[in-house]
């Protein structure tokens, strides 16, 4: 990591956390299989700790490019990260690339990578953010590769999760798809069921261009919409900056932000920061005051929803209070 404030980080102790000046980086990793494949998703949590000042700061890091036994694997750029060919030296054929392993952009991550480097691996460490970037294959070499995140920005306060996809599997599985025609595009789904027992009295236009910024305004320091009808203590599911999201109302009319507690005692976290997202519901793993909590990522009554007393779907414990148990 690289900001006026940091430099290496090192993650020593069991809960895989490391502190450089205002920011606070957990590093975790899970399994996922996506499209038949194994992949490490691994993650960057990255908190700015100062409440009151915005930290610019660089992430990345670099590896050596072992694939197997092969530890003069074929490097090359892949549309969207790396790609190292590696041969099977316990085979009859020792010449013969059969192995693959991969590293690419995860569409989970809050920014994709900025930078891939890959070249001898006893430079990897100094082309991490800056260096000139390959062009060709490497063959032949005891190869390393680094990824990295340039000058990137977190207010106040704010947290965001960097990640990527590290895949393993043959040859076969990276091969280049046949060209098929374009398939004729699907229908846009409709909204996904509202969090609550509450109708929602406005409906947003589903198509991608869609934008209900016209019907937002400010009142009193306070934002509203409406359109026609004001939302008064309800959810509404609309399209703002680009996405959809769950805001809530209160009985005022408000759009609430922070933590909210429905009228069945459920609990659900709506973002608090001036980021295009505010008071958007949120979900998945989210740190809140320096604590872990998890909110369902299921659609339907519950998507949102606080999970406590509870194993979360990555394997995960939290308690009463919805707090990770480290």
């Amino acid at each position: 990591m690289q900001n006026d404030q940091t430099s290496d980080l090192i993650f020593s102790d069991g809960n895989m956390k490391s502190t450089k000046g205002d920011l606070k980086v957990f590093l975790r990793a899970k399994i996922e299989i996506i499209n038949d494949l194994s992949y490490v998703r691994l993650i960057y949590y990255v908190e700015n700790t100062n409440a009151d000042e915005a930290v610019t700061f660089s992430l990345g890091s670099a590896a050596d490019t072992c694939v197997g036994n092969d530890d003069h694997a074929a490097v090359r750029r892949s549309d969207d990260g790396i790609l190292m060919l590696g041969r099977d030296y316990s085979s009859d054929n020792r010449e013969e690339y059969k192995l693959a392993f991969s590293v690419t952009n995860d569409e989970e991550s809050d920014a994709d990578v900025d930078r891939w480097w890959y070249g001898r691996y006893y430079d990897r460490t100094e082309n991490i953010f800056t260096g000139e970037l390959p062009t060709e294959e490497l063959n032949g070499v005891d190869s390393g590769m680094a990824y990295s995140w340039i000058d990137q920005t977190l207010e106040g306060g704010q947290t965001a999760k960097y990640s990527v996809l590290f895949g393993i599997g043959s040859i076969e599985d990276y091969a280049e798809p046949e060209q098929k025609p374009e398939p004729e595009p699907e229908p846009i789904p409709t909204p996904t069921p509202a969090p609550s027992d509450q109708e929602s009295s406005y409906e947003s236009e589903d198509s991608e261009d869609h934008d209900d910024t016209e019907y937002w305004a400010v009142r009193d320091g306070k934002w509203t919409f409406t359109n026609g009808v004001s939302y008064r203590n309800q959810w509404g599911y609309l399209y703002y900056n680009g996405a959809y999201g769950w805001y809530f109302f209160n009985q005022d009319g408000f759009m609430e932000t922070g933590w909210h507690t429905d009228q069945d005692g459920r609990k659900f976290y709506l973002n608090p920061f001036i980021d295009g997202k505010q008071g958007m519901m949120c979900t998945g793993w989210n740190l809140i005051d320096g604590k872990w909590y998890y909110f369902s990522m299921e659609d339907g009554a519950g998507m949102g929803q606080l999970l406590v007393s509870a194993t979360t779907p990555d394997g995960y414990e939290v308690d009463e209070n919805g707090e990770w148990i480290n």
